[in-house]
């Protein structure tokens, strides 16, 4: 759904865009007429990107597996701080979660259920830095 509002505010961005500018090349109306449409335009673009509720979202940050393995994953710079991995709720699919400690020279990991885990949370921000086992085909929702 995320993606649809996202979508609509690009027509409504290149519909005002358009407008901004067919009203500068013909001198129809006034500086002030201008400011105020830019101004509607983004109240638009505003109403449109937003949740239904009007409330800000956590971000969500889906990972689509299409076959069993370890592909390489990461979350995006909008995921500040830390995501524990005991509040994750992965799909039966999901066998673990690795990631590379730079300083300590080895390998951090986390299964769901499993005793003895060393990786504690996600950070977002890095390109590839997790990598993600699993055993078939799956979606996972990853929300802060």
């Amino acid at each position: 759904m995320r993606i649809f509002r996202i979508g609509r505010a690009a027509i409504v961005i290149a519909l005002c865009t358009i407008a901004i500018a067919a009203l500068s090349i013909f001198n129809r109306i006034y500086k002030v007429g201008v400011v105020i449409l830019i101004a509607l335009c983004f109240i638009a673009i505003a109403a449109l990107s937003s949740p239904g509720s009007g409330t800000a979202s956590a971000p969500l940050k889906v990972w689509s597996f299409y076959a069993p393995g370890c592909p390489p994953r990461h979350l995006p710079d909008s995921f500040g701080g830390e995501i524990p991995v005991t509040t994750l709720d992965p799909p039966p699919e999901i066998q673990g979660v690795y990631k590379f400690d730079d300083e300590l020279g080895r390998w951090l990991f986390w299964a769901p259920g499993a005793p003895g885990c060393t990786l504690e949370y996600l950070v977002g921000g890095w390109f590839a830095d997790y990598m993600v086992c699993t055993v078939g085909p799956c979606d996972w929702e990853v929300s802060q």
